[in-house]
């Protein structure tokens, strides 16, 4: 939840704004992960083979170990990952 509320505040120029879309996304029933020693090893290795840092590849080895998709604005982050189909670049 921390990341999304950096995100909002720096999209949203209004506090009352970045507040709205934090509770938007408190209702949709976001899931927490720890990051446990196996995620840990699948972040290392994204982040050394494909130039991540070390917080694109938790979000990128987290994606991977859910089966889901990483939706990020990181044009470039998003390209080091195209192959691995688990990435896709959002839109504003």
């Amino acid at each position: 939840m921390y990341e999304l509320l950096s995100v909002l505040c720096r999209r949203f120029r209004q506090a009352g704004d970045a507040q709205r879309a934090m509770a938007r996304l408190g209702r949709i029933g976001l899931r927490r992960v720890r990051m446990d020693e196996r995620l840990v090893r699948t972040a290392v290795r994204l982040a050394y083979r494909r130039r991540l840092t070390g917080y694109d590849a938790a979000y990128a080895a987290l994606a991977t170990e859910i089966s889901a998709t990483w939706l990020t604005l990181d044009e470039q982050a998003h390209q080091r990952l195209h192959a691995l189909g688990i990435s896709r670049l959002a839109t504003t």
